[in-house]
């Protein structure tokens, strides 16, 4: 799975799931809710052998029913009850292969009785019948909740415990089934899911049965089924079908997608080495997915974002040219996880960079094998620079059972980019051919198995011969990573180069106290690296590595005269930060190595730090030349960071750029400038530019002026019409940064005027952009009227839309409207949403004057309490004494379960 913000708007609407699992009398795994952090895989009670599915969907109430049928034999106890998980089951039904004593369906669980307990060993079968109504995992997207009826589909999402709303299951990645999902649809739907087709033929009722079986191990989340009417593109990569589907309105660009998958799946191979491991590799685009990707077994799951109109040249419409946000980068990236994830899978969410962090960086060596080696370090540069960087990042470890959410070991910096920079330093340090095979290694053995972080470093140990505890430690097992000063000196009289290290660690506050991954004392040792380090001599390149193991420490190297350049980790081996002051001619020649990107990319950061012409003048000619369209996407960047007149003169006179990459990003630093100039070139880039994505990255960067022209160019592009509305959803944006309600009479008529040609997830946002924009008027009665009509929309997204559409209003005449959804029982994205909203509308209009008087009552009701407290307890004193018991002491186990719901009783 792929999580990135550009790509899954809807991350921030997912509400705090369990992640823990009971399963026939074993541990609960983890609860959210529970004081304790720590969160660990749940015992496996039972070996669950195949899981069977036959569901009907019925598209017109957004309901599933069918049966689950689980074969499985206890494992090393005789078993007296089957607890599965199950959230909002309606079960009418259980039979078994054994004689049952009885069955419940709670809340949370299926509970299964047996009439005698069931030996260790013996193969079993329970068959459920059951209903749904699942309010995530299972998707509908039909015309009862918003949708064209033209596009009527579904599609699960199981990733990380969701498939348990959809079907009773175990439902945790420490264990892997086969399975079968057989689901009956109307005659022209075509319905997906794992591994491959057996049959699709017409049953009893008139309904099509497709027939899907996925005959080797994976774990419940990667279960997947999509139902739908769908356009198909299809191909072979040897001997193994490759498909893509998408809805009907969009198969025009679905060429332009899948073009790349069959070279996609050969440079896989070749790099990992396994072969392809399914029985097929299908695609699927569907509408308004919850994620970027998701790497279901031999079926990946995808949003409608990667799609791509041929003019927009298929570059990122995110901010930088990061090739993981690009549609080809995600492809790879979920491609990948059919080794890292779905052949091999985490044992728990812990040790889920052993998916992530895998598939990012093999998403990375298959651009390096299709784009050139500049491309890779290009890309590992940039990731570099987001980890050492990121707070977060710096304040947890990779590996760690402490987490509240699971949501948050898929932080992307963390898991997905640094776990991937982990992998590349364990090449360096290994060597390609040795890496290569440990990984091999790493996956045949433990092929259709879970995994922990110590199989991956056992096979390492043992193939290399190498102790790997320190390596695994710091970089996996603590949370932060070294900034270091590199301070340059050269003796000409001894020709000795001086390299003097001085680390420290990235300043975050968990820096300076204890955490669970080790004490402030020992972080005081700093960390032990290699550092490679290049000195150009001459014109010849001489590479030489400090081994630092101290927080200070000083290297020397003899050299044949001074160095014109040194460049610190030439090669990208080593997650640091880097500070290395050098003189300005020396970087002059690192920015005119042609034969050397990370010396050039090194270069223009260390130049942005300068405001001479000469500075901008090269760094302009960097961005106009350069052979590496990287290069010169940095070079425009440092003209933005040295912020001159010169240095914007410079950025326009380059706009006209043969690459798109390289023109769009132009675009994005002068949308950084304040100046009328850079207004201008905006402007005109609107007006004559053919590619959308660059238009897009003109509009946005137009939310900072406040004139006519302006005003009138965004008018223009909110009333303008491009695929999937893209323009004007950047109008939008400009809008909302703009902050200006005169907009408000225009935002308005365009989205209501075009209600069903935005995504739902593009109209929610223009809904939120009315209520920010108006939200210090006076009269709020037109956003205010507007926004509440789509509190009952039909499509869950928009109504959370319009929900914080109002909390951004701030109009407490919507409280009371708002009010019907916060005091709602159950615990949808809804309920959360509203009670932030009438919250935020609360504070906004509470004035601050008053706050002391909030603190007052608080305290009172706090004495109060505590009066009555201590009254109580005196009460029941008083009863022990007259009834002669003594009082009972105080329960160590607060968490005592509740009574049991009586047994239903299971069917004969």
């Amino acid at each position: 799975m792929i999580a990135v913000k550009r790509l899954c708007p809807m991350l921030a609407l997912t509400v705090a799931i369990g992640t823990g699992v009971l399963v026939a009398g074993g541990a609960i795994a983890s609860d959210p809710k529970s004081a304790d952090e720590f969160k660990f895989a749940p015992d496996r009670i039972v070996d669950v052998k195949h899981l069977k599915l036959d569901v009907t969907p019925n598209f017109d109430k957004c309901e599933i029913s069918g049966t689950a049928n689980m074969r499985f034999s206890p494992i090393s106890k005789p078993l007296e009850e089957l607890r599965l998980d199950g959230v909002d089951l309606n079960v009418t039904n259980v039979t078994a292969s054994v004689a049952l004593a009885g069955y419940q369906a709670t809340r949370e669980e299926v509970v299964v009785d047996f009439a005698k307990p069931i030996a260790p060993g013996t193969d079993a079968n329970v068959t459920i019948t059951y209903s749904a109504h699942p309010s995530a995992g299972l998707l509908f997207r039909t015309a009862a909740n918003g949708y064209p009826s033209g596009e009527t589909h579904v599609f699960s999402q199981g990733e990380m415990t969701d498939a348990r709303r959809w079907f009773p299951s175990y439902d945790y990645p420490n264990e892997k089934f086969t399975s079968e999902i057989i689901c009956h649809v109307p005659k022209d739907m075509t319905v997906l899911s794992n591994g491959r087709l057996i049959s699709s033929e017409t049953d009893s009722s008139g309904l099509k049965a497709v027939h899907w079986l996925q005959d080797k191990p994976h774990v419940n989340y990667l279960i997947t089924l999509v139902a739908g009417r769908f356009d198909k593109l299809e191909d072979r990569y040897r001997d193994i079908p490759i498909s893509f589907y998408t809805l009907p309105s969009d198969s025009a660009e679905a060429p332009l997608a899948f073009e790349s998958t069959k070279p996609m799946l050969g440079i896989m191979e070749k790099e990992i080495g396994v072969p392809f491991p399914w029985a097929q590799y299908g695609q699927v685009v569907v509408r308004d997915f919850t994620m970027g990707g998701m790497e279901n077994t031999s079926f990946t799951t995808l949003t409608e974002e990667i799609l791509r109109t041929r003019d927009s040249e298929n570059i990122p419409t995110s901010e930088g040219p990061c090739y993981s946000l690009e549609s080809e980068g995600l492809m790879a990236h979920e491609l990948a996880h059919q080794w890292f994830g779905d052949l091999v899978t985490c044992k728990d969410w812990s040790n889920s960079w052993l998916n992530e962090g895998f598939a990012t960086y093999y998403a990375l060596l298959f651009a390096r094998e299709r784009y050139g080696k500049d491309m890779f370090l290009y890309e590992l540069y940039l990731d570099k620079q987001i980890v050492v960087d990121d707070d977060h990042c710096n304040s947890q470890p990779i590996v760690s059972h402490k987490y509240k959410d699971v949501w948050e070991q898929f932080n992307l910096t963390r898991q997905y980019q640094k776990g991937s920079w982990v992998l590349q330093m364990l090449r360096c340090q290994l060597g390609d051919e040795l890496f290569s095979r440990c990984i091999k290694a790493y996956l045949v053995r433990h092929q259709y198995q879970t995994v922990v972080t110590s199989d991956l470093t056992s096979v390492v140990e043992e193939m290399s011969g190498r102790s790997f505890d320190r390596f695994f430690d710091q970089w996996l097992y603590r949370s932060q990573v070294p900034h270091i000063n590199l301070w340059y000196g050269w003796d000409e009289r001894t020709k000795l180069v001086k390299l003097t290290v001085e680390q420290s660690m990235h300043p975050t506050k968990s820096a300076d106290k204890k955490s669970d991954d080790g004490d402030k004392e020992e972080r005081k040792d700093g960390y032990h690296f290699p550092l490679p380090v290049r000195f150009n001599v001459n014109g010849e390149m001489i590479d030489r590595t400090l081994d630092v193991t101290k927080p200070d420490e000083s290297f020397y190297f003899s050299l044949a005269a001074a160095p014109k350049y040194l460049v610190p980790d030439p090669e990208m081996a080593t997650l640091v930060k880097i500070n290395c002051p050098l003189a300005t001619p020396m970087t002059y020649s690192m920015l005119a190595d042609k034969n050397d990107v990370v010396a050039r990319l090194f270069a223009c950061d260390l130049l942005s730090k300068n405001q001479d012409a000469a500075t901008v003048a090269k760094l302009k000619d960097v961005l106009n030349n350069d052979s590496f369209f990287g290069v010169r996407a940095r070079a425009a960047e440092s003209l933005r960071q040295i912020h001159t007149d010169a240095a914007l003169d410079a950025l326009l006179a380059s706009v006209q750029q043969d690459n798109p990459r390289v023109r769009r990003y132009v675009v994005v630093q002068l949308g950084k400038f304040y100046n009328p100039k850079a207004r201008d070139a905006l402007l005109a880039c609107i007006d004559t530019e053919h590619n959308p994505a660059i238009i897009q990255a003109a509009v946005e960067g137009l939310g900072q002026y406040d004139d006519d022209a302006v005003v009138a160019a965004l008018h223009r592009c909110l009333d303008s019409h491009s695929y999937k509305e893209r323009i004007a959803d950047s109008a939008i944006s400009a809008i909302r940064e703009r902050d200006d309600p005169e907009f408000v009479e225009s935002l308005v008529a365009t989205l209501r005027s075009r209600d069903n040609s935005f995504p739902r997830k593009n109209f929610a946002n223009g809904l939120s952009a009315v209520g920010h924009i108006d939200r210090n008027e006076t009269n709020k009665k037109v956003a205010r009227d507007f926004v509440s009509a789509y509190l009952n929309d039909k499509c869950q997204r928009v109504q959370i839309g319009a929900i914080r559409a109002l909390g951004e209003l701030a109009d407490p005449q919507s409280e009371a409207a708002l009010e019907t959804f916060a005091s709602t029982a159950d615990d949808s994205p809804l309920r959360e949403e509203a009670r932030s909203a009438v919250s935020n509308i609360y504070w906004h209009n509470k004035p601050y004057e008053n706050l002391h008087e909030l603190r007052s009552e608080l305290l009172d009701l706090q004495k109060k309490s505590r009066e009555q407290k201590r009254e109580l307890e005196d009460v029941n004193k008083r009863l022990d004494s007259l009834v002669g018991r003594n009082p009972k002491p105080e329960a160590k186990n607060k968490n005592v379960p509740k009574p049991a719901a009586p047994a239903k009783k299971a069917s004969p």
